[in-house]
């Protein structure tokens, strides 16, 4: 009797996978090799490019029958394709589904963030009285009507700020902040490699516009903070594969003690470290709460706050997960550009003398430094950022059935845009491994390339985008008005990571002007 019973389970099993099997063997969409690993990823796709195979889009092979195993998950490497996909509202949602919350808020709970909030706001908080929503209205869940009150929160933020230069004197100080750090620690003869000066002085920029406060580079709790971030940012594809095919197992499996156990190890670290960010964001709650007006908000937390007073799909872990998100995406991504532009100006100090004349030029004619007047400049960050994509765009969920280009996008697929192959395509971008500086500089003139969409594109764009440039700029120019950067270790080489392009080994040498 167990025999026939193991048999027909294994019966099922196997009609199970031949059904999955017939089903993509004949899908219109190609299946391709796909590495996950950021320097092998890069080595191989441009390979593919080179000899014209790499399809605009496919199904990713991570290893053999993965791409049958892992249904409807396609990589886009089509600039047109994304920009198509993504400016359809049906593709606009994150990696969701009712089994992800589940899991979500079993991770809550196993982990004790419920706790954690309720201990530091109190039972009277709205926060805790709207409750647990696991679903992030910013970063995360659907395209709907709560992501849009995010944006606008975020936007009207935005306007308030800049309409009092609030922002820009944020920006401006913290770059101050941070040519002092690279003069302190990188002027010495073996330089140093700069990622956590710029970790420190783009994370200052989001803690003035959401909680606005703008700490010392050596404040305790801003370390704190520094650290936990490293440490997320680490560990996010994993994570973020963890929720994918949490939300396709069945729940017996994925609530299960022996699958949570693979995942043991990198969720602890991943959920410690959200706990300590999560318990200095919900003490920012508490601070602000006591001085809150709500005729007129201050910065990111207090618009959040007041929109939760009459929003109930604003809870505890709403305000965290927004906290963490920004603070993850506006400081270790922009933190990334800057070292890999560091690490590739250090090679070509022709670049470096170009640029610096260009922005003392401007000094001298406009009193400050100006975008409009420094085109030269310019057309190097783009080209920076073009040359090293820190980050491929974050994976999109289909909420409806989709055509694209005449292909069927079926609901409950997963969109992933890969920014290497779009940035190394020769057809966009002629001798696309070369860096060249006069790329995006013509007739005296910046010709801005939308294709060149680090900070993504259609309706699920990055909405600090404009914050990031200004960033990006400012440090940028102020570093190369006040230093020569020179190499004293490493290469252009990619480091052996699954989560961002980042150099393998840079150390670079900030001489004083």
């Amino acid at each position: 009797m167990i025999e026939l019973f193991l048999l027909l389970i294994f019966t099922l099993v196997l009609c199970r996978f031949l059904q999955i099997w017939l089903k993509h063997r004949f899908n219109p969409i190609p299946s391709y090799p796909f590495n996950i690993r950021k320097d092998k990823n890069a080595e191989d796709l441009a390979k593919s490019l080179e000899k014209g195979e790499l399809p605009k889009i496919f199904r990713p092979e991570f290893f053999p029958f993965s791409s049958v195993l892992i249904s409807n998950f396609y990589v886009i490497t089509d600039f047109q394709f994304m920009k198509d996909a993504f400016s359809r509202k049906e593709l606009s949602n994150r990696i969701t589904s009712e089994k992800s919350k589940i899991d979500a808020g079993r991770n809550n709970k196993f982990y004790k963030l419920d706790k954690i909030a309720l201990e530091v706001l109190g039972p009277d908080d709205q926060l805790i009285k709207n409750g647990e929503q696991r679903l992030v209205g910013l970063s995360d869940g659907l395209y709907d009507d709560l992501h849009k009150k995010f944006r606008n929160m975020w936007y009207e933020t935005s306007k308030n700020l800049a309409g009092r230069n609030k922002i820009m004197e944020i920006i401006q100080t913290s770059s101050e902040s941070v040519n002092k750090m690279l003069f302190e620690r990188g002027s010495g003869e073996k330089g140093m490699n700069p990622k956590s000066v710029f970790v420190n002085g783009t994370m200052n920029v989001i803690t003035g516009f959401a909680f606005g406060t703008v700490f010392e580079p050596n404040n305790p709790t801003f370390k704190m903070l520094e650290e936990q971030l490293i440490i997320i940012f680490d560990d996010i594809v994993p994570i973020l594969l963890k929720k994918s095919i949490s939300g396709k197992l069945p729940l017996w499996i994925s609530q299960s003690s022996i699958y949570q156990k693979i995942w043991k190890k990198k969720m602890d670290e991943h959920y410690a470290a959200m706990a300590k960010i999560y318990r200095f964001v919900f003490e920012n709650v508490v601070k602000h709460r006591a001085t809150l007006d709500p005729s007129n908000p201050r910065d990111y937390l207090d618009m959040m706050l007041i929109e939760a007073d009459s929003e109930p799909r604003i809870g505890w872990d709403s305000i965290g997960g927004t906290a963490l998100i920004i603070y993850a995406a506006a400081s270790d991504t922009l933190a990334n550009h800057l070292t890999w532009l560091c690490s590739l100006l250090s090679d070509h100090s022709e670049v470096q003398e170009r640029m610096h004349a260009e922005i003392v030029s401007c000094l001298e004619s406009e009193g400050e430094i100006k975008k409009e007047k420094c085109p030269f400049t310019r057309s190097v960050l783009l080209e920076n950022m073009r040359l090293n994509p820190v980050a491929d765009i974050i994976p999109h969920q289909a909420s409806e059935d989709v055509l694209v280009d005449g292909l069927l996008i079926k609901k409950g697929s997963t969109l992933y845009a890969s920014l290497t192959a779009m940035m190394a395509d020769p057809v966009s971008f002629p001798d696309p491994s070369k860096f060249i500086p006069d790329r995006f500089y013509k007739n005296g003139e910046f010709l801005n390339d939308m294709r060149v969409c680090s900070f993504s594109i259609g309706l699920r764009n990055c909405i600090g985008k404009q914050i990031a440039v200004e960033e990006y700029f400012i440090f940028a120019t102020n570093i190369i008005r006040e230093f020569r950067l020179i190499r004293t270790a490493g290469n252009m080489d990619i480091a052996e990571h699954v989560s961002m392009r980042m150099p393998k080994l840079t150390k670079v040498r900030f001489e004083k002007r």
